[in-house]
């Protein structure tokens, strides 16, 4: 969902780029274009680490249960 929306965003900003680029020169286009995909990785970067989180999350609370369903089962 998080890629989604930042291709979304990257998408819109591509088009006001296109848009600027007729009044502008080519420099101030490759500067804007570099930090538009600087920003574009970061979110990607913060998504994928979320989403390596929530694994961890999922994968502690499968552990909790198995332990807890094990001293369930022996008493």
């Amino acid at each position: 969902m998080l890629v989604t929306a930042s291709l979304h965003i990257f998408s819109m900003c591509m088009a006001q780029i296109h848009a600027l680029t007729i009044p502008f020169s080519i420099g101030v286009t490759v500067v804007v274009v570099v930090i538009i995909v600087v920003i574009v990785v970061v979110v990607v970067v913060v998504a994928a680490a979320a989403a390596a989180a929530a694994v961890v999350v999922v994968v502690e609370i499968i552990k909790a249960f198995t332990i807890f369903t094990q001293i369930k089962v022996r008493s």
